[in-house]
């Protein structure tokens, strides 16, 4: 499991981070279980590690480190753990935050209703829906819609 922890608080997995060249990141982790469907795995746009996506420019850089996909097995390698988060609420990632000693800027996403971002000083952003947004009977979805860091 990757550390959902260190993510946050530097932006980086292990030693990959953006703008490392896509030969670093077969270096690093091997070659993706997964990529972008119609391409050559050396000419994907978006390389797949467990729920772990990369995402690389026309340089062959990572531009993008995404997931919004938290349900895997536990013994996957890539993949974040976020079983400290509790239900993955909006209120049980900010006591998270906190708790960590992690400043935070709370703000409303602009492209859709009912997400929240919390943006870290790494620049990585975590979204959560807001927690009167989702159902309770739907237990099938995750709170936590999204962590990424993006190149600005």
């Amino acid at each position: 499991m990757i550390s959902l922890l260190s993510f946050v608080q530097t932006g980086r997995l292990d030693d990959v981070e953006l703008g490392t060249k896509r030969d670093e990141v077969e270096r690093a982790f091997g070659p993706p279980n997964d990529w972008f469907a119609g391409h050559q795995v050396t000419e994907s746009p978006i390389w797949k590690y467990g729920n772990i996506e990369l995402h690389f420019d026309a340089e062959d850089r990572v531009f993008l480190i995404f997931c919004d996909n938290f349900y895997v097995p536990p013994e996957a390698p890539f993949a974040f753990d976020v079983s400290e988060l509790g239900e993955q609420t909006e209120a049980d990632v900010e006591s998270w935050l906190q708790r960590k000693e992690i400043r935070f800027e709370k703000v409303p996403y602009l492209w859709v209703d009912g997400v929240t971002v919390f943006r870290v000083p790494s620049d990585v952003e975590l979204k959560v829906y807001a927690d009167d947004s989702v159902s309770t009977d739907e237990s099938n979805i995750a709170r936590l819609c999204s962590v990424s860091r993006i190149a600005r």
